[in-house]
């Protein structure tokens, strides 16, 4: 939130379009605090509405890959806006876990967020990150099968 207070008053200081700056500004973090909770809560669905490029193309989630993903945390480390106040690249920090894995992660990735005019929303544009294809930490392998058991066909 104090990130947010500092882009605020940077904003206005360097007299960019002041009220509309300042409301984007706090649309942004709404944006951005619903997101997180669609992402910790699992309901990738909601999270989906924000994921679309610039050309109005909707930015499919792998709801297979997300089934064994849980997000325990979203959170912004820092953000830089444009000077019109419609881009902003954030650095979000996701902790998460790969259920056949067990352990958390913490990743600190890029995202660029733009301001759609006509609908008045902001939304990512790219999609999540390809959490199982990042490398567990150091340390961190994934389970092996025990050789002595195997899958009963079922009838």
């Amino acid at each position: 939130m104090n990130k947010l207070l500092g882009l605020l008053v940077l904003a206005m200081l360097t007299g960019c379009n002041g009220a509309g700056v300042k409301s984007r500004v706090k649309s942004l973090d709404e944006a951005i605090n619903a997101y997180a909770q669609a992402l910790r809560w699992g309901r990738y669905d909601d999270a989906q509405v924000f994921h679309m490029s610039r050309d109005g193309k909707r930015i499919a989630l792998d709801e297979h890959t997300m089934a064994d993903i849980r997000v325990t945390g979203y959170s912004v480390r820092e953000t830089v806006l444009d000077e019109e106040g419609t881009t902003a690249d954030v650095q979000a920090e996701f902790k998460y876990f790969v259920t056949n894995r067990g352990a958390l992660q913490t990743r600190v990735l890029p995202q660029t967020w733009w301001y759609d005019e006509e609908s008045k929303r902001w939304l990512l544009d790219s999609g999540l990150p390809d959490f199982k294809g990042m490398a567990a930490p150091k340390g961190v392998t994934e389970p092996k099968q025990d050789p002595r058991i195997r899958e009963i066909p079922r009838e």
